[in-house]
């Protein structure tokens, strides 16, 4: 109404297309803050409003009705829809609010921004789950096929570097898996108990499948690995800890359902979550499956403990067991990764610029971080050997012995007073004790030979 008259309004025909980045971001905006509005999220900001319904009904550049009037219409139409009753509340939304969505699209998704958990799933943690990933299927590969092949010239060199350095990335792998674990934990605890309905499914369905992508690199290393008994049984304990953390992160991703909770709220929850089809149901249906294959790791590390229990009782864990182990955690380890990119990638190309999951911030830069000691070891190992590598790392008054071992695959041992005969390496084979020069040794177990 304005000065006792009925208002008279054009027909409505919005006058927008993909193509219009100007009339969409108007629309957009609109969308935005009528969506997201604070305490209620149903209402929109005037200027946003007023904008919207001057593109709405033709009046851009029309000064006989004003925005005041055009809000007051808005207001009421919204007001008189929901006393009338859900049908009528559900054709206000389906003539005045839709258009915006059918006419725009994933303009109007960009407008509404996306923060895309950058803690988890940010460009930084994003590309250290790819480094890892490509080292643990490298490391893998070279312990799995020195059983199988002889290593010459170069390639025996850079094996040699990768098997120095083995320690380290598994030492990095773990610390990793567990950072990573830990981070969904609070992660998902906090949106079990959220109050404001900012978590999205999007979010519940990233914690659970990096969780299930950290455990698994951790298991396939820790098959694969041979280290000291004091060293086996820290990782033993990490690895316990890391299914642990995968049990709890998925319980309370099932229980989590951030659409219920706003549906019960009277909310619509997440603006960009509700209207931007982000995380579809088969999307939850393959990150299920992925859970109870990773779930199923856990089934076959128990068995491989149970096996080194009873293996005083004349039963041994063969070498083939221990492959299986490795393959099937490689394939969750793969599996999760294309899918955590499957969906991350569909997220940010809906949300467009308005995407902050890659923006770089500290927390991102440590991530990739992680993986640097490793790198720069096996630079230092390829250039100088593993003797100086290792030995360079050791204090004072201490050396490296190097050692074949039962299986004469060679190893590595520390010893203190070996300044003076750190220029000789002892090489213990089966039944015979060498002495001599690193030079003439490497030249005497050089394959080329």
């Amino acid at each position: 109404m304005e000065g006792g008259a009925p208002l008279i309004l054009p027909n409505p025909g919005l006058p927008t297309d993909r193509g219009n980045k100007t009339n969409c971001k108007i629309a957009g905006e609109f969308f935005a803050t009528w969506i997201a509005s604070s305490g209620t999220r149903r209402g929109a900001g005037v200027n946003a409003t007023a904008s919207y319904l001057r593109l709405y009904f033709n009046l851009v550049g029309n000064n006989t009705v004003s925005d005041g009037v055009l809000v007051g219409w808005f207001v009421d139409k919204q007001n008189q829809a929901r006393k009338d009753g859900s049908d009528a509340y559900a054709k206000f939304l389906n003539t005045t609010i839709q258009p915006v969505v059918s006419a725009c699209g994933s303009s109007v998704c960009r407008s509404l921004g996306w923060t895309g958990n950058g803690d988890l799933a940010g460009i930084g943690v994003i590309s250290s789950y790819c480094i890892e990933a490509f080292l643990v299927t490298l490391y893998m590969a070279v312990l799995l096929s020195k059983t199988l092949f002889r290593f010459k010239g170069r390639s025996w060199l850079v094996t040699r570097a990768l098997m120095g350095t083995l320690a380290d990335v598994v030492t990095g792998v773990f610390i990793f898996s567990l950072m990573v674990a830990i981070a969904s934990l609070v992660f998902i605890t906090n949106a079990y108990r959220d109050a404001d309905l900012s978590v999205t499914k999007y979010d519940i369905l990233m914690a659970i499948i990096v969780t299930g992508f950290s455990v698994a690199p951790a298991t396939l290393l820790y098959g694969l690995f041979e280290p000291a008994k004091a060293l086996t049984a820290v990782l033993r304990f990490a690895l316990l800890l890391l299914w642990v953390l995968m049990i709890v992160v998925a319980i309370f991703g099932y229980i989590t359902d951030p659409l219920k909770a706003a549906s019960e709220a009277g909310t619509i929850g997440n603006a960009f979550e509700t209207y931007c089809e982000v995380v579809s149901a088969r999307d939850v249906q393959i990150v299920r499956i992925l859970a109870v294959v990773v779930g199923g790791l856990g089934v076959l590390w128990g068995l491989y403990q149970v096996q080194i229990i009873l293996r005083p009782l004349g039963w041994r864990p063969g070498p083939g067991w221990r492959a299986v182990m490795a393959v099937v955690a490689w394939l969750a380890m793969v599996g999760s990764l294309v899918w955590l990119m499957k969906i991350r990638g569909r997220s940010i190309w809906i949300a467009g610029d308005s995407d902050k999951s890659n923006d770089w911030s500290l927390g991102q830069i440590v991530a990739l971080a992680t993986w640097i000691p490793p790198f720069l070891n096996f630079c230092y190992i390829l250039m100088f050997g593993v003797k100086e590598a290792h030995g360079a790392r050791l204090p004072e008054g201490y050396g490296v012995t190097l050692s074949p071992g039962d299986d004469e695959r060679g190893g590595l041992t520390t010893g203190q007073g070996m300044e003076e005969t750190d220029t000789e390496a002892q090489w213990l084979g089966p039944g015979a004790t060498y002495h001599g020069s690193l030079e003439e040794l490497a030249r005497l177990r050089s394959p080329e030979q």
